[in-house]
Parts: structure tokens; sequence; C-alpha cells
């Protein structure tokens, strides 16, 4: 019987209780994910410093950014942010026959299903929490309501201008 309890959370070991040979693994890996939280600290903390990991106001959440980045990956193998949209599944399809054309299009959702939770948790925050300053994201979602859009519209409408301002700010630090 093996029996191994490891909070991650606080990084402690609570017991360890197995044959003598199955021990020294599961401390190998105990010794293993400690080292990868070490060396995630470092990286944000060296993020926050370089304001790489928070891009804009609108992601208020630590945990909210560190999904976003880790879902959008690199940033580099996209060619605009036109791709980053349709990655993410909010860019509108088309909608043509001969000579009509629609204009009330639903989002494709083609892409990435958990980008766009996770976008919409940004939105969704940003919009629960009180206007911060100058924020183009912000001030963009409560124009679209004032338009008359339902707020879940706005929002989506928020998170496809709050990904082309990532795109290109996260390409500037690369070129």
């Amino acid at each position: 019987m093996h029996l191994v309890a490891v909070d991650l959370t606080t990084g402690s070991m609570a017991f360890c209780v197995s044959k003598e040979k199955s021990i020294p693994a599961v401390c190998n890996i105990f010794d293993s994910i400690m080292h990868l939280q070490k060396a995630l600290r470092s990286l944000r903390e060296k993020s926050w410093k370089n304001n790489l990991l928070f891009v804009s106001p609108s992601i208020r959440r630590p945990t909210l950014a560190v999904k976003l980045i880790a879902e959008i990956g690199d940033i580099r193998r996209l060619h605009s942010a036109k791709a980053l949209i349709a990655w993410a599944g909010i860019d509108p399809p088309p909608y043509e026959s001969g000579q009509f054309i629609g204009s009330k299009r639903k989002i494709t959702k083609r892409g990435s299903s958990t980008l766009r939770k996770v976008g919409y948790e940004v939105m969704r925050v940003l919009k629960s929490h009180p206007a911060p300053k100058d924020d183009a994201v912000y001030n963009y979602i409560l124009k679209k309501e004032s338009e008359g859009k339902s707020k879940k519209h706005a929002k989506i409408a928020g998170l496809n201008k709050f990904l082309r301002i990532y795109y290109a700010r996260v390409m500037a630090v690369y070129q």
C-alpha cells in the first residue's frame, strides 16, 4: 500500500507511508514539485518587475493573468492580432449569400474554448470592480453597453479589444 499526502499550496508533505524502495521516489517527486514552484515564483517576480504579466489594468487577478498567458502560449507563432482572435474563437463568421450580407452574427467558437472562458472571466472581473483609470477595454465595454448591446455581447467585444491590445504590447517586447 502506498499512501502519500502532499499539500501543493503550502509545499508541505503530510505523511509518506510506503515500502522502503518507493519512499525515495516519492520524495524525489516532491523535490521536483518544490523546484518547479520556486521557478514559477521567480518567473512571476521577474514578470511583475518587467510589467509583462499585467499588460493591462484589465487583469486584476494574478491567477487569471497566468491562465491567460499559459493558454495563449508563444504569441510569436501567430501572424497577427486577427489570428489570435480567430484562435480564441470570438471572431464573427462570414454570413453572405449572393447580394445578401448579414449583420447579426454570433462568434465562431472555433479554437480554444479555455481561452474564451478565461477571457470572459477577465472581462467579468473587470466589470465587477470600480472603473480603473484610463482603461481602454473598460471604456469600450461601457460604450458598447450604451449602444444597446447586451452585457454578454459587450464583454465579448471588450475581450476582442483586449486581445488586440495584448498582442500589440507583447509583440512590441519581442521586437
